[in-house]
């Protein structure tokens, strides 16, 4: 392997009939504020040394640029996430030009931002697979001035941006705000455009070391040696490089990058907790290998997958992150029991459990008689949850010792017993009765803290999940999850007293909920009765039975009472290992 260096600046090397496009190997574009502000301020310190009273003009070196050539596409091998952003930052200042009337000189960049394909079209000379990337360099530096900034063209094109596109998106607003903000102090026009003009003029005199691989295979080589310094590369992104290198295009079809968009979208997930390419790698590590450190993640891989055998990690990769976007996003299974225990393991956080769920959906989500296994499994898991999370509020980073080996012992050789093993581990965790009960009288919710300054009442979503399981087990079909509901307090909440604690609130539906204000018990005896839930019909019954006046019956003590034996049923019948 050898390489031919050459001294260039960038206006020569992006006006070479080329087009740089990023490798299937390489990171995504990572660059954030840090990096975008130290590039502006270098070429800012230049421009003003350069309009010193000194007749020497300085330009600034910006490192090596690393490329396979194949005819005129030039594969990136290292100097991707500047040569992109210096392509952002040269249209910001092209577009802030034409902003000012001056679209010759704006014009002037667009050989350095297009080149002219076969049809002759004019192509974005850099293709680093973002889509916003691309239409921002198409259409935004020289559009007209009804498009000044990229939201505008976001809307004017219609356009959703994508995970993928966001430190792009970053970059370009950081820019556009930097470079107006700059602009903003300078008052005649003339300096705002000779300003501009030599931010660009230094821009394109940046000084760069052009290097091309001689031999076509070395990119993968080249690529780890170089990002073995500044930002360290991610498990995902070594483990893509590792993956791409030796799973090659056959036929004209790159099917290892067809399933590796497949792997992203599957664990690439918005609006779901703690869930990326990255924590998924770490989780199906620890399922499949064990616990490693963060830095032995990809060796771990590698020193089990021979180059012979990256075919069959990748369709693994592939069928594990479809189990993971279920086990994230609680969706997917025709069991409501098993989506219904997913979410809410993701409701309050509980990501820790993901590798031994890996585990447990590899060897057992597969046939009826498995998916029986699995439900009771997980509702094992959720009722202990209940008690360590979401009562107790103990943190579950504390059995990570114990999901860790479970998650490979299941892997490797998953047995009823061992998996009976692993519940009984993690109950053996949870504290006497007595302790429950004090922490489970605790739950409270008011409408209005100022009516309790002494009483956290902030446990809503505690007792939401309560009053869920409640239902649930009183439910005598075993896939009944109640629809959301509202909470009412059976004694009015403004009266204060012990109206606050669970014992005293039921669920109901918004409308139900409601047509209770200010109503005494008597009156809603008859809306609890309608209720579709079991709980608020059962209150009804005892409070037909018993009460004579508003004090007599559902008073403070009662309330107390009714707590207590809600503590001692959740922790005796209804929050049990069920396998």
């Amino acid at each position: 392997m050898s390489f031919v260096p050459r001294y260039a600046q960038i206006r020569n090397l992006l006006n070479e009939d080329a087009v740089f496009s990023v490798p299937r190997y390489q990171r995504k574009y990572v660059w954030s504020n840090l990096e975008w502000k130290n590039l502006l301020e270098d070429v800012i310190i230049v421009v003003n040394k350069n309009n010193s009273v000194s007749d020497e003009k300085v330009t600034h070196f910006i490192g090596s640029f690393i490329f396979e050539k194949n005819g005129t596409t030039w594969e990136i091998v290292d100097g991707q996430q500047r040569l992109s952003t210096i392509s952002i930052l040269l249209a910001s200042i092209s577009k802030k030009i034409r902003l000012l009337g001056d679209i010759a000189s704006s014009d002037g960049v667009t050989k350095y931002l297009f080149h002219t394909d076969s049809h002759s079209e004019k192509k974005p000379r850099i293709i680093n697979g973002s889509d916003l990337y691309s239409l921002f360099i198409a259409k935004y530096f020289n559009s007209d001035n009804s498009i000044s900034s990229l939201s505008d063209l976001i809307r004017v094109e219609n356009i959703t941006i994508k995970k993928a596109d966001i430190n792009f998106q970053n970059s370009i607003n950081y820019y556009d705000n930097y470079l107006q903000t700059l602009l903003d102090a300078k008052i005649d026009i003339l300096e705002k455009k000779k300003f501009l003009e030599d931010l660009k003029t230094v821009i394109l005199d940046l000084d760069v070391i052009e290097i091309t691989a001689s031999d076509k295979n070395s990119g993968y080589i080249i690529f780890q040696v170089l990002n073995s310094r500044g930002k360290p590369l991610e498990t995902f992104e070594l483990l893509k490089n590792y993956i791409f290198t030796y799973q090659k295009i056959v036929n004209g079809s790159d099917s290892a990058n067809i399933i590796w968009e497949e792997i992203l979208s599957n664990t690439e997930l918005e609006n779901v907790s703690n869930s990326s390419i990255d924590r998924f790698l770490t989780n199906y590590i620890v399922h499949k290998y064990g616990k490693v450190s963060k830095r032995a993640e990809f060796d771990t891989i590698i020193e089990n997958t021979p180059k012979t055998k990256v075919k069959e990690l990748l369709d693994d990769l592939k069928e594990k992150s479809k189990m993971y976007k279920r086990i994230c996003t609680g969706q997917g299974f025709s069991n409501a029991n098993i989506n219904y225990v997913l979410n809410f393991l993701n409701k309050f956080k509980n990501t820790q459990f993901r590798p031994v769920l890996l585990s447990l959906f590899e060897k057992l989500g597969g046939n009826s008689d498995g998916i029986v296994k699995l439900e009771k499994i997980l509702i094992s898991i959720k009722n202990f949850i209940s008690i360590y999370v979401v009562i107790m509020k103990e943190k579950t980073n504390k059995l990570e010792k114990i999901i860790y080996r479970y998650a490979k012992e299941l892997h490797d050789n998953y047995t009823d017993v061992l998996c009976k093993s692993f519940l009984e581990e993690l109950y053996n965790q949870l504290p006497s009765k007595d302790i429950f009960s004090a922490k489970f009288k605790q739950l409270a919710y008011s409408k209005d803290k100022s009516w309790y300054p002494d009483i956290n009442v902030n446990y809503k979503k505690e007792i939401n999940h309560v009053l869920t399981e409640l239902e649930i087990y009183d439910t005598s079909s075993d896939d009944r999850i109640p629809s959301k509901f509202t909470l009412e307090h059976v004694k009015d909440d403004s009266l204060k007293g012990s109206a606050c604690y669970i014992g005293n609130i039921i669920p109901l539906s918004s409308r139900d909920n409601k047509a209770t204000n200010g109503k005494d018990y008597s009156q809603k005896i008859k809306i609890y009765e309608r209720s579709s839930y079991i709980t608020p019909r059962n209150i009804k019954t005892k409070l037909e039975a018993n009460f004579q006046s508003k004090a007599d019956y559902w008073n403070d003590h009662y309330i107390d009472g009714n707590t207590t034996r809600l503590a001692n049923h959740f922790y005796d019948s209804i929050w049990v290992n069920k396998f």
